[in-house]
């Protein structure tokens, strides 16, 4: 890890760069600046979903400025399947992350990216689909900008209860006043914001280090609240993580997918799933699909046998349907188990 003189009068940590590639000298100041990260272990979608993903951005913001930040062990491993996306952007920067798994490497390069960009920008995760405007998160006058974490264990804004040991071990605050998702973020290009980068990196590496855990977002809000950053709390319609609850699509503007995480339906289920299974078929976006999600604020495509999921979505006939059919399942399922009870000279009672 090298320091970066970051123009602002501090050293700011990042990890090693390799090379910048297409120059941003052409890109109006004022078109909205965003960054992606892209690692890829060969055998999952990022490199694929990233290039969805700034495909979709430029459906809405058309003369966004992208910057592509790929690690040197994505690249080697799957040349040709990171192509797409890489062309997409308006600037590559490529990095060494001396990790062997690409979820490591992209927290690596996540956490110090501020220092590796040289403007004010908004990052995206990859799984993150923006289907309409969020000027609120391109433009503002705060030094961060984001929106508070939501999860499918307590889908309100809160604390999550699992960070307390690591807080606790480093004497830490707990719980923090605001707990952010780092997945949709503005970041400023002023010393407060270079600091931050500084200490989220830091403190990233001593929980890793301790800890074995990953998760980025325990030292990013940890370090805001230490700092004492000023931070904009965009609407969840800026981040909407539609998997934490489905009613979070409603009017939403990015669905902010969980794509790392087990899902309660199949994948291809998600409109993020549909669109990696048709590009990858056709080497297409399906856009038809786009436009359809952002109409009706439908994160999913086709029917699926969640109840939450198609009540939010004001499929009734289809809750009404499911629900028979599973009652008629466990009735069907009870009446063959007393009939063998029955059969069998056995009580019921006692079964």
């Amino acid at each position: 890890m090298t320091p970066l003189s970051n123009g602002h009068g501090a050293a700011a940590a990042r990890p090693a760069l390799i090379s910048e590639a297409q120059s941003l000298s052409s890109v109006p100041k004022a078109a909205a600046q965003c960054c992606y990260l892209l690692s890829s272990d060969g055998e999952d979608s990022y490199p694929e979903t990233t290039f969805i993903a700034i495909a979709l951005l430029r459906r809405v913001y058309k003369d966004a400025c992208v910057t592509l930040i790929v690690d040197e062990i994505t690249e080697r491993k799957v040349p040709h399947r990171v192509r797409p996306a890489l062309d997409s952007a308006n600037q590559v920067i490529r990095v060494k992350a001396d990790f062997p798994g690409s979820s490591a490497r992209s927290r690596y390069i996540k956490t110090s990216m501020r220092s590796l960009v040289d403007a004010p920008f908004v990052f995206l995760d990859s799984d993150a689909l923006v289907i309409a405007k969020i000027d609120e998160a391109f433009f503002c006058e705060t030094p961060i900008a984001a929106a508070l974490d939501l999860n499918s264990t307590f889908p309100y804004p809160h604390s999550p209860e699992w960070i307390q040991p690591i807080y606790d071990h480093f004497g830490w605050a707990y719980p923090v006043k605001h707990y952010f998702n780092t997945g949709v973020v503005y970041w400023a290009d002023t010393p407060e914001t270079w600091r931050l980068s500084e200490l989220w990196h830091e403190r990233w590496q001593t929980v890793v280090g301790k800890f074995g855990t990953y998760q980025d977002q325990p030292s990013f809000n940890s370090a805001v609240a230490d700092l004492g950053i000023q931070v904009k709390v965009l609407p969840t319609e800026c981040n909407a993580m539609v998997e934490a609850h489905p009613r979070f699509a409603k009017g939403a503007r990015i669905f902010h997918f969980f794509a790392s995480k087990p899902s309660s339906v199949s994948r291809s289920k998600t409109l993020l799933g549909h669109l990696l299974n048709a590009y990858q078929l056709t080497k297409q976006i399906d856009w038809q699909a786009v436009e359809s999600a952002t109409a009706n604020s439908d994160a999913w495509v086709g029917l699926t046998e969640d109840i939450g999921i198609e009540w939010a979505r004001r499929h009734y006939r289809r809750v009404a349907t499911t629900i028979w059919k599973r009652g008629w399942r466990i009735a069907w399922r009870r009446a063959k188990r007393l009939n063998t009870l029955l059969r069998d000279g056995k009580s019921p009672l006692k079964h």
